[in-house]
């Protein structure tokens, strides 16, 4: 009998001790993702303000969309589909910015070859 209560107390422990852990894991899944979509909203502002609608307006166009989204999920309190509506929205910004970026660089080289190639062939 004494064997039995000493093996039943460790155990009982570790179930405790496993149910919560378990129930603050979900409990921080379920948090509000505010910082997330206030960082997703800064940057969909810069690349609105970077002019990626020129340059790369169908990522654009689905990062307000997400963004969109991602707020009206909050309101109804699906916290995780917001996270993720949030997140898919800065990285859709970002990625907007970066192909805006890298399609003005190209145009930039390109016009230095043109206007580096012109003097020399006139002569």
């Amino acid at each position: 009998m004494k064997q039995t209560r000493s093996l039943t107390r460790p155990i009982f422990t570790l179930a405790v001790s496993i149910a919560a852990a378990t129930l603050g894991g979900c409990a921080n899944m379920h948090k509000k993702p505010v910082n997330l979509l206030t960082q997703a909203k800064t940057v969909v502002d810069q690349a609105d303000r970077d002019g990626t609608r020129a340059y790369a307006a169908y990522d654009l166009n689905k990062a307000h969309l997400h963004l969109k989204e991602a707020r009206e999920e909050m309101k109804k309190g699906r916290y995780r589909r917001a996270h993720y509506l949030a997140s898919e929205a800065k990285v859709e910004a970002e990625l907007a910015i970066a192909k805006t970026q890298t399609l003005k660089t190209k145009a930039a080289e390109k016009q230095v070859e043109t206007g580096v190639n012109t003097p020399a062939d006139q002569n």
